[in-house]
């Protein structure tokens, strides 16, 4: 059985054998949609998540919201990929775009973790 990857925020550069998913409509991009509106998936409808360069657009609101998207979107034990530069990265401020760039450190993301002692507000783990 093949296995659905959908990669949010894809662009110009698709992850290979991934659904593309963006906001903007480039050659790469299967379906056009607004992240932050929510993850145009079914639940536990894919086994992997994607997202190269795209988490760091999003502001402090919006990536918590996405975590609460991508725990509904996946399949049990799916696997979610982020790649996004860290704070201290030279080009990190270089783009207008980045948003909350203080927050981008290794261990951001395990607030998201329901075992995590300092996580408070999420009953699941990614």
């Amino acid at each position: 059985m093949d296995k659905k990857i959908i990669d949010l925020g894809c662009g110009k550069h698709k992850y290979p054998n991934a659904i593309g998913v963006d906001r903007v409509h480039l050659e790469n991009v299967d379906v056009v949609a607004d992240i932050r509106k929510g993850i145009p998936f079914e639940s536990s409808s894919c086994d992997e998540v994607i997202m190269s360069h795209s988490f760091e657009h999003l502001n402090e609101d919006e990536r918590i919201e996405l975590m609460k998207e991508l725990h509904r979107v996946l399949k049990i034990r799916g696997v979610v990929k982020i790649w996004c530069p860290h704070k201290y990265a030279f080009r990190t401020y270089e783009d207008p775009t980045h948003k909350a760039l203080d927050k981008l450190t290794l261990k951001m993301l395990d607030y998201f973790d329901k075992n995590n002692f300092f996580n408070y507000y999420f009953n699941f783990s990614l």
